[in-house]
């Protein structure tokens, strides 16, 4: 089974890229508590949001905005002058934006179609 999920706060702002299909890429912050020594402990996970998911996020989330996301694992793959080179993403396969960081600016109709969002390219 390859499935992950996690709460977390978005680290960078929401940049919507693609033509016909829309992503975007992003990181989530994960808080994971506190070591022996008290220290903060925080886990960061990059993510891709397709389509209706990408869309929602950039409307209703920015840097900052706290976000459930169930997604799978996958392996990205690329090759350059560097060698080839692999990178483990979370794609997501639904997120919601949590109610107490949608964009100020929405209205109350607007932040009640925020609701779990679900879609992969695939």
């Amino acid at each position: 089974m390859n499935k992950i999920y996690l709460t977390g706060r978005i680290t960078k702002d929401i940049e919507l890229k693609g033509n016909d299909n829309k992503f975007i890429t992003n990181t989530i912050a994960v808080y994971m508590g506190k070591d022996k020594q008290e220290n903060e402990i925080t886990n960061f996970f990059d993510f891709k949001a397709f389509n209706y998911s990408a869309n929602k996020l950039n409307a209703h989330a920015t840097k900052g905005s706290k976000i459930a996301i169930e997604g799978v694992l996958k392996q990205d793959i690329w090759e350059d002058e560097g060698g080839k080179h692999t990178k483990t993403i979370i794609y997501a396969e639904s997120i919601e934006i949590l109610a107490d960081t949608i964009k100020k600016n929405d209205t109350e109709s607007e932040k009640k179609q925020v609701e779990p969002i679900d879609d992969l390219p695939w």
